[in-house]
């Protein structure tokens, strides 16, 4: 990873079990992850935090500090697991090494932190303000992220805010493992444009919906404000202040056929 940097891991757990989505509602998912953070780090006073192997290296983890018991009463096998990741360029190196690295870890931290061995859909979308940099960047994930496709860490792969002339390039470069689903924001919804639509039907791509920022989910401004309300003397507080973030997974775990979210959390990687 980054010279002198060092790697940071929050996990929410099941924000359900806060009850933040029944007191803040669906409107601000920016809300809904920060009251997720924000009730991990109250959590903390001053416990050790963990420390898990990722990818080679020993990364400090700070969770919820309670098992999941939300997956007790249901059978595993029989639960869908969504995983969307959130890809931060401003966090990247451009080397292939470094996106390895970043993707292993990813990977790693989700599949260990949520004692699984597979991720039905994970879904890549691709943060930054600059439009031309998405397809590159996604490409570059992308020969990545189909290796654990290809080693059954991942069941399908799918993308998120690409138009028309992104998508289709995707699907042709990519060789091995073509997008199974493509997600576009809920303002568009009501008007997906025909090309669109056209040719993800024609080739099997699910279209699916959601309410995040296309660009920047989770300002880094509103993570650093959040931090300095908290206890200035907690320790952690101190290495976090000025971090960049790397990734951050939003993970939901469902009943396929009844659309009944289970348990739904994030998981949040950043560089220090």
């Amino acid at each position: 990873m980054s010279s002198g940097k060092k790697t940071f891991i929050i996990d929410t757990g099941n924000i359900f079990k806060f009850g933040i989505i029944l007191r803040k509602g669906l409107n601000d998912v920016n809300v809904e992850i920060l009251d997720g953070i924000g009730s991990v780090l109250d959590s903390y006073s001053n416990r050790k935090l963990d420390t898990i192997d990722l990818n080679g290296n020993d990364v400090k983890c700070l969770r919820n500090g309670q098992e999941n018991s939300s997956l007790e009463n249901h059978d595993r096998n029989k639960l869908k697991l969504t995983v969307k990741l959130f890809l931060y360029v401003d966090a990247f190196e451009q080397s292939d090494e470094y996106k390895q690295q970043l993707a292993a870890e990813s990977i790693d931290a989700l599949v260990k932190l949520l004692n699984l061995n597979q991720i039905d859909n994970l879904i890549l979308s691709i943060q930054t303000d600059d439009m031309d940099q998405v397809l590159p960047e996604l490409k570059s994930f992308w020969t990545v992220y189909e290796k654990f496709v290809l080693n059954e860490k991942v069941r399908q792969l799918g993308t998120s805010d690409l138009n028309y002339t992104q998508l289709s390039d995707l699907y042709e470069w990519a060789k091995r493992i073509k997008p199974s689903s493509t997600q576009i924001n809920l303002q568009n919804c009501c008007d997906i444009p025909e090309d669109l639509s056209a040719f993800s039907k024609k080739n099997s791509i699910q279209l699916l919906t959601h309410n995040d920022s296309v660009d920047d989910f989770l300002p880094i401004e509103r993570l650093h404000q959040l931090f300095k309300t908290r206890d200035p003397s907690c320790p952690l507080l101190a290495d976090i202040q000025t971090s960049k973030r790397k990734w951050i997974a939003r993970y939901t775990f469902v009943l396929p056929g009844q659309g009944v979210v289970v348990t739904k959390g994030y998981m949040l990687s950043l560089l220090v």
